[in-house]
């Protein structure tokens, strides 16, 4: 029984001891954190940062205190100011569009000047830091808004890649600053977002206005967007109309691909940028073989026009292209103007005729035994048809029979390039008026003994199935003697 006493208090003591060490740490969390290096004899100038634990070359300016900042390094001079309203600008190209990752980060830099470690206080030979007068080291001024500035020199990189020698002007200390120093080495066009249009809503990007592109100079497709109005006026069942090279019926998917390029038109890399109220030379474009470009793409939205210089392709599969907007020249990559090599019939939809039937106003239909003219009134339920040839309306038995007609019409779809554009063999023709007063002509010509060459309003490319067009004739022809189709539309 008093071995079993003294097992508890012996226990219950070491509890104890465990408690109470526990509750100093629990009091004190000091003492579980590792103690702070004390800061070396801080400089003239320099101060310590509690939040790095750094020494700071200079005092650390906030960004909205930023008044301006100046780089100089190889590649050029430049910089960056701040207006009252808090809006940064690449000095001296107001409206240039710049990246702000990057510039976040140069801001960084030159406004947290924190030192990995002082180099050396002997200064008689900077030329082992690349911090020598005589071989013009990269340098930034950071100047804050009540008027003091800080120059500092950018030197060599360190030994272990992991930042670089630098000084600040007036103070012989040779420092070891971090790798974000590396900005201030970067070339101007570094800073610039490599925008080549005015980015569209991802809401309406569908209404661009206006799309073509030009390849060699000639203008390889055209394509408009239609009002309400404009939609009905043309009897069409789509947004977008062909103005070129033909009246064909845009490929919808294909088009909503590139519209939606323009939410971001942007390229990989600014090769080179200018004012955007100038615009570059000849002499400047043809760096960049752009003094004579192979595409040109253009686009309108929201009532701004948009062209973009497109070059021949680079080795590496990109392109070089320059906004006309932006006085931008960037790098492109394939994937972004993958369109550029798309053949005509990409563009154009396989369903050749598209055409709403509540607003045509006549169909014409001509063969070589059958030539007839159905029109039409009504809409929906209260459609009417009406053949010119009996001036008598369809009854119910006979409109269902043209409506399923006109289905096949609508089912006449391209199947590829024609091999032929001979208009020798023609075999039909048909013509239709809009209630718009728009008028359209499609023709026929057989080449083969399954194909059609087809044109619309005189100009063609592609071929269509002979039966297809055989079938519409022999249809008509079955409607006007008084017969019904029976078949369903295929």
């Amino acid at each position: 029984m008093l071995k079993k006493q003294k097992l508890l208090i012996i226990t219950a003591s070491s509890l104890a001891v465990i408690l109470l060490i526990s509750l100093i740490f629990i009091v004190n969390p000091m003492l579980n954190k590792p103690a702070e290096e004390e800061p070396t004899e801080l400089r003239d100038g320099e101060t310590y940062s509690e939040a790095y634990g750094k020494i700071m070359v200079f005092n650390k300016i906030e960004q909205a205190d930023i008044k301006e900042i100046k780089i100089h390094n190889e590649h050029g001079d430049f910089g960056f100011h701040q207006d009252s309203k808090g809006q940064f600008y690449m000095t001296g190209y107001e409206g240039t569009s710049f990246g702000s990752a990057e510039f976040t980060s140069l801001a960084a830099s030159v406004r947290l000047p924190m030192a990995i470690n002082r180099v050396t206080e002997d200064v008689s030979d900077l030329k082992k830091y690349g911090l020598d007068p005589a071989d013009d080291p990269a340098y930034y001024i950071v100047t804050d808004k009540s008027g003091t500035s800080h120059k500092m020199y950018i030197g060599n990189p360190l030994p272990t890649s992991g930042g670089y020698y630098a000084m600040l002007d007036g103070r012989d200390i040779v420092y070891a600053l971090d790798s974000t120093s590396k900005y201030v080495l970067m070339p101007k066009e570094s800073f610039v977002t490599p925008l080549l249009s005015l980015p569209t809503s991802s809401e309406d990007y569908y209404k661009v206005e206006r799309f073509s592109f030009t390849k060699d100079s000639e203008v390889f497709v055209d394509i408009e967007f239609m009002s309400e109005q404009e939609r009905t006026k043309t009897a069409s069942t789509t947004y977008y109309k062909m103005l070129e090279p033909g009246d064909y019926v845009p490929s919808a998917s294909n088009y909503d691909h590139i519209l939606k390029k323009f939410n971001a038109f942007e390229g990989t890399q600014t090769l080179a940028f200018g004012n955007i109220k100038d615009a570059m030379t000849e002499e400047e474009l043809k760096e960049f073989g752009l003094d004579k470009p192979k595409y040109m793409v253009y686009y309108r939205y929201s009532g701004v026009d948009n062209y973009v210089l497109v070059s021949e392709k680079n080795e590496d599969g990109s392109y070089n292209a320059y906004s006309v907007l932006f006085n931008i020249v960037a790098k492109v990559d394939a994937e972004t103007l993958d369109f550029l090599e798309w053949e005509f019939i990409d563009f154009v939809d396989k369903p050749m005729f598209q055409k709403n039937i509540n607003d045509i106003a006549s169909i014409e239909i001509i063969g070589n035994d059958v030539h007839e003219t159905f029109n039409i009134t009504g809409i929906d339920k209260t459609l009417a048809v009406t053949p010119q040839s009996t001036l008598k309306a369809f009854n119910e038995e006979q409109l269902t029979s043209f409506k399923k007609l006109y289905i096949k019409l609508l089912s006449l779809s391209l199947e590829d390039y024609t091999e032929s554009d001979s208009t020798d063999e023609w075999i039909m023709t048909f013509k239709v008026k809009t209630r718009g007063g728009v008028e359209y002509e499609y023709s026929f010509y057989s080449y083969s003994t399954r194909r059609c060459y087809y044109t619309v309003n005189g100009k063609g490319e592609f071929y269509v199935l002979r039966d297809r067009v055989e079938k519409i004739l022999s249809d008509t022809e079955l409607i006007m003697s008084g017969g019904v189709i029976t078949s369903d539309p295929s």
